[in-house]
């Protein structure tokens, strides 16, 4: 047990195994920006996708409707 923890305390100081930065999360969120959490912004963006690929499939869709008819 004492070698992990010497082993880890080696790789902290060693190594940039632990570094720190500081994120300015700023989306906009149905047109205002706010700042958001990272559980936040990852929900917000996979609702953002969602709506992304319903658009394209029913553009597609339409698209094909309409070379259908031609």
């Amino acid at each position: 047990m004492q070698f992990r923890i010497s082993c880890l305390n080696k790789l902290y100081k060693y190594t940039a195994l632990q570094t720190s930065f500081s994120v300015n999360n700023i989306a906009l969120v149905k047109g205002r920006p706010e700042q958001l959490n990272l559980k936040q912004l990852i929900h917000y963006f996979v609702e953002h996708r969602h709506e992304v690929v319903v658009r394209r499939t029913k553009y597609e869709l339409e698209k094909q409707k309409l070379e259908h008819i031609f």
